[in-house]
């Protein structure tokens, strides 16, 4: 059989096809060259990342994981699908000794790349995390609409790559929408993703619902990571997980988030009866039924749902949140108590008319009980009669409420007293739980211009206990002494010991991946910010001990 001959454009095709093929040869040896003559660990599918300018639409750079090499990685030419050619990079930015450590630690030098697709030519400035776990999200929808709309929803596909490319969790994503409130209005937001099925993400429990915080407000993008650590290791009840993680979306880098477990009721958070799941299996759809609403003078008093059936025990789990008065307003179930605290119910979000009300009552109770001169719930002041007597601190968790206001002082957080202040009701507990603890950007000195900002950049002074529940506990005996102890048993020794070895462990943890995202962001505000945060954290120990300290 005789082969047939090529024709011009056949010969053409085939040139095309075979420069691709050394171009591509090419860019590969150049990486094995920067990395030292050696392979580095990496995912087997190939990565398609866009180019991109920074948030201030300046520049144009190539974002890479902290595993991506570039012969693993299909540039895509900025907003678009078409694909570009590496046709040369050179090493730039970096002295001789630090591109030896860099590539030492398996990272790629910083540099420029000259990509080409077509009579398409960019120079892009490569950057590269480094030892950071990577979350790739893929959305159905456009990312731009889900970030022009903080209650559009999209499906999707998840990857989390581990800090060397391999696959940790591959599966779909059920709902991505927008999370947060006033860090919504910032340029990078934070997200929300619900999975189909439950997955354990970077060690944490399995779930379906996670959390992806941006830090856009807090320079160091290290304070919740603090925080929720401390919460952890100094075994507050429900205490969350967080891990931080580079985030790309539809092959566009997004910056470093914190990956962290929701505030929950579900098994591996908050196990305390799930009377949100139970009212859906007996009642079906229950944003569908008309609302119960108690209207004071200026604002509402208490919001239920009259939902036709009641699970057969209704004392429990509820988790409840401390909130601002114009987000009080917003949401579906609440209430007001008498000295004025504005107490949402996060789950059962839609709670039953009995439901809202057997909540109401017992938190009523307990107030009422610590607003007390003397701690007891005063006979004919009761909502419930059988606790007409009762003391104070047999309706809440002492430890609990202890910790949590320790922490909350640490941080001189804004948000104490007033907003993302979580405690919780299990079924089978007569009491108060304080926790999960939640939102610290604006902490430490960093008040973020809201508030009394003056006094949060102090790191000498209480800040917590000047008012609401917070105040009057700490006027208690019982209470100081559970603070006194809870610090120097744990509280201040995690301290020092963050202070001594921590701090420097986060901050080299997070060094690569933090100046990528800085300069994604257009700004340079992380070496300064983690300083800052470090010398007020310094001087805020030193006044606390001072306050709560070991006397003897």
């Amino acid at each position: 059989m005789r082969g047939k001959l090529l024709g011009y454009q056949d010969v053409v095709k085939i040139t095309k096809m075979m420069l691709r093929v050394l171009l591509l040869a090419a860019a590969s040896f150049f990486v094995y060259i920067l990395a030292g003559g050696r392979e580095i660990p990496v995912s087997a599918e190939k990565l398609r990342i866009s180019l991109q300018s920074d948030k201030n639409g300046e520049g144009c750079y190539l974002f890479l994981p902290s595993f991506a090499r570039l012969p693993d990685v299909t540039v895509l030419m900025p907003k678009g699908q078409e694909e570009g050619i590496i046709v040369s990079y050179e090493e730039t930015g970096a002295a001789p000794a630090q591109r030896e450590k860099q590539k030492e630690r398996g990272a790629l030098p910083r540099g420029r790349a000259l990509v080409r697709a077509g009579e398409q030519e960019f120079e892009a400035e490569v950057l590269q995390s480094r030892n950071m776990p990577c979350l790739w999200v893929e959305t159905e929808e456009p990312f731009e609409e889900l970030e022009a709309d903080k209650e559009k929803e999209s499906a999707g596909k998840l990857i989390l790559y581990l800090p060397g490319g391999r696959k940790a969790f591959q599966g779909e994503i059920e709902a991505m929408h927008g999370h947060g409130n006033s860090t919504w209005y910032e340029n990078k937001k934070s997200w929300q993703i619900k999975l189909s099925a439950k997955a354990s993400l970077l060690g944490m429990d399995p779930a379906k619902k996670w959390l992806l915080i941006s830090n856009v407000k807090d320079p160091s993008m290290m304070r919740n990571k603090l925080f929720l650590d401390m919460s952890k290791e100094c075994s507050l009840p429900g205490a969350l997980s967080c891990e931080w993680a580079d985030l790309y979306v539809n092959g566009e880098y997004q910056g470093l988030y914190l990956l962290a477990e929701k505030a929950d009721i579900a098994p591996g958070r908050l196990e305390i009866g799930d009377l949100e799941a139970e009212n859906g299996e007996l009642n079906g759809d229950v944003t569908a039924y008309q609302n119960y609403t108690l209207a004071g003078e200026e604002e509402t008093l208490l919001q239920g749902w009259f939902l036709p059936e009641n699970p057969k025990n209704i004392e429990g789990g509820y988790l409840l949140e401390m909130e601002y008065p114009v987000r009080y307003a917003a949401e579906p179930s609440k209430f007001l108590t008498r000295n004025g605290q504005h107490v949402v119910v996060k789950s059962p979000a839609y709670a039953s008319v009995e439901e809202i009300q057997y909540i109401y009552a017992f938190v009523q109770d307990f107030e009422s009980a610590l607003f007390a001169g003397d701690g007891y719930l005063p006979e004919g002041e009761e909502l419930d009669q059988g606790r007409a007597g009762i003391f104070y601190t047999e309706m809440m968790d002492m430890d609990s409420f202890a910790g949590r206001y320790v922490l909350d002082e640490i941080s001189k957080n804004i948000d104490a007293n007033s907003s993302s202040v979580f405690f919780y009701k299990p079924r089978y507990a007569d009491r108060l739980y304080a926790g999960p603890v939640w939102d610290y950007d604006l902490a430490l000195g960093n008040g973020g211009g809201w508030g009394e900002a003056d006094e949060l950049h102090k790191p000498e002074g209480f800040y917590v206990n000047l008012a609401g529940w917070s105040k009057t506990l700490y006027e208690k005996p019982e209470f100081y002494t559970a603070v006194e102890k809870c610090y120097q048993r744990q509280y201040g020794p995690w301290l020092e010991k963050f202070l001594e070895t921590g701090y420097e462990e986060y901050r080299e943890r997070i060094r690569a991946a933090a100046g990528m995202d800085n300069c994604y962001r257009g700004i340079d505000s992380w070496e300064e910010g983690t300083e800052d945060m470090r010398k007020f954290l310094e001087e805020r120990k030193i006044w606390l001990d001072g306050q709560w300290g070991d006397k003897s």
